[in-house]
């Protein structure tokens, strides 16, 4: 099995795990889902930007605006954040 297959369903799991786990965490506590994408974010954070240290070293145009920007739209606005607060939006 290639490695791309099993990260996909690694991937699969730990969505569908930590889905279960986190949408009842929110029932439980009573919690609206923007609290849920907050929670998830930071410790998100807290993990992978540890974990990312190394990398940041690797960048091979750090002056690249429009990179940065694409980025910061595609990944942060419109996937994080839009996508996210679709998702928990679903839940109440």
């Amino acid at each position: 099995m290639g490695s791309y297959i099993f990260y996909a369903v690694l991937a699969g799991v730990a969505w569908g795990v930590g889905g279960f786990f986190e949408k009842a965490g929110l029932q439980a506590l009573k919690l609206p889902p923007i609290a849920g994408i907050t929670i998830r974010t930071v410790i998100a954070l807290l993990i992978l930007g540890t974990l990312s240290i190394p990398a940041w070293k690797s960048i091979e145009n750090p002056g690249n605006i429009k990179a940065w920007v694409m980025i910061a739209v595609g990944g942060g606005i419109i996937a994080g954040s839009l996508g996210m607060w679709s998702f928990y939006s679903s839940l109440s």
